[in-house]
């Protein structure tokens, strides 16, 4: 409660420095950065991957294992489509933008 009352109080005492621009710029720039490219490939990556059930370390755990081992869990087409459809779009934006900037 009380970060939430210095953030505010922070707001509203420098919203109109340029510093606190720059601060929110940075900031932005950082968690979007992240949740644009990095949350994707997790998504994706966990969607597309089993989870192994057991870690195989030794040479005894590997005695235990089946003869064949399951198919790999896939993701539905829809979930791997819209993962790759935002990366790509997200990719393509930022080249729009670098693009139009210069």
């Amino acid at each position: 409660a009380a970060a939430s009352v210095v953030a505010w109080g922070a707001a509203v005492a420098l919203h109109e420095s340029q510093a606190f621009g720059l601060v929110v710029d940075w900031t932005s720039l950082l968690l979007l950065g992240f949740t644009n490219f990095t949350l994707p490939l997790v998504v994706d990556v966990g969607l597309a991957h089993p989870r192994l059930a057991k870690a195989r370390s030794s040479h005894a755990m590997l005695d235990d294992l089946p003869e064949r081992l399951p198919e790999p869990r896939r993701a539905p087409a829809a979930a791997r489509w819209l993962s790759r459809y935002l990366a790509s779009g997200t990719a393509g934006f930022f080249s729009y933008l670098v693009v139009a900037a210069a």
